[in-house]
């Protein structure tokens, strides 16, 4: 994928190669902005597609030119978690998890 976004994302949260085979912090876009999810592969079937768990999003919001990033409750929902006015801004929120509300 050619989204320089997408790229930025994959840098900042890429895994040491000792692990890459396991784990793997990955974005795709979506309505308004950016998912990054956590994909894993299956501990009891190494073929098996890898699991994804949804982490952050990241959403433009072209009115406020903000940039909203939500964290996902345990229920499934999205919650705001704030706003800011750069992408990078945004990544570093996530990056940093203050509250352990992304990565736990």
């Amino acid at each position: 994928m050619n989204d320089k976004f997408i790229q930025k994302i994959e840098r900042k949260f890429k895994v040491p190669d000792r692990v890459a085979g396991k784990v793997q912090i990955k974005a795709e876009k979506v309505r308004g902005g950016y998912l990054i999810y956590e994909s894993r592969s299956r501990w009891d079937d190494k073929d098996a597609e890898w699991t994804k768990s949804d982490t952050a999003k990241i959403i433009f919001h072209k009115n406020q030119e903000k940039y909203l990033v939500y964290w996902k409750r345990a229920s499934g929902k999205w919650e705001l978690y704030g706003e800011y006015k750069s992408f990078n801004s945004a990544l570093n929120i996530v990056s940093k998890d203050k509250d352990g509300c992304f990565w736990g």
